[in-house]
């Protein structure tokens, strides 16, 4: 008979690491994080997915100070108070763990120099194995305006394209940052939002695009003449890793 996961994060015999989110820039994008968790998570058990009891054990912290990001910089240190105080209740509770923000990963070198006890996983990283496992093809970057401004000093990708990452970047990042923000206040797909962001992406030169705001994905995108890199999806791969392996560090 299976067992019930323990405060171990043992379930069915194996042993799982316990997986954290921290969300509210905004709610939508931690729900929405969530949801890809789960379905990479039985992605990758696959036929040893057998129901509940093999449900990744998830602690989500959900945050609204930390929608003041949208502003970024003015709101470096409201943001980052909140933020750090989010990290470390959560860090206390799980083994590894991600934000549902692309641009609160700006504190992504504060978030580290706290020397907690989990593991953070940055979309970083993630987009630098994507663009590494495409052989360098280009990419176009769309998020908001903290995200893409790379001489702003807020974008937490702007190293990116010192690694030799080659991102494009809209030529109106306004309008980009302004759909975002739409999609922050309908809180789903809209035909006004889908119409949009069609038009925005039909812009690009690049053949795939980085969603690298949490809000975008939730378009659907269906008419887009481009492939479309969903960055939260990506993340949620890195977070469950492979629930397979023993151990806690999967």
């Amino acid at each position: 008979m299976a067992s019930l996961t323990n405060h171990s994060g043992r379930a069915n015999g194996r042993q799982t690491r316990r997986l954290g989110i921290v969300t509210g820039s905004g709610p939508e994008a931690g729900i929405d994080l969530f949801a890809k968790v789960l379905a990479e998570h039985r992605r990758a058990l696959g036929d040893a997915y057998t129901g509940d009891i093999d449900a990744p054990n998830v602690t989500v912290l959900s945050v609204p100070e930390l929608g003041h990001s949208m502003n970024l910089p003015d709101t470096e240190d409201e943001v980052w108070t909140h933020l750090q105080e989010a990290c470390e209740r959560v860090a206390d509770q799980v083994d590894v763990y991600a934000i549902a923000c692309n641009t609160l990963y700006f504190f992504e070198p504060k978030i580290r120099a706290l020397g907690l006890s989990a593991e953070l996983v940055s979309p970083v990283a993630c987009i630098r194995q994507e663009s590494q496992r495409r052989d360098g093809q280009p990419l176009a970057l769309l998020g908001a305006a903290p995200v893409t401004d790379f001489g702003g000093g807020t974008s937490p990708y702007a190293g990116l394209v010192e690694q030799g990452v080659a991102l494009e970047l809209h030529s109106e990042p306004l309008r980009v940052h302004a759909l975002v923000e739409a999609i922050k206040v309908e809180g789903r797909s809209t035909p006004k939002l889908e119409a949009e962001f069609e038009g925005l992406v039909g812009e690009l030169t690049s053949e795939a695009a980085l969603l690298a705001c949490t809000e975008l994905p939730l378009l659907s995108g269906e008419r887009a003449d481009i492939e479309l890199i969903d960055v939260t999806t990506l993340l949620a791969r890195a977070l469950v890793g492979d629930p397979t392996l023993a151990g806690s560090g999967a």
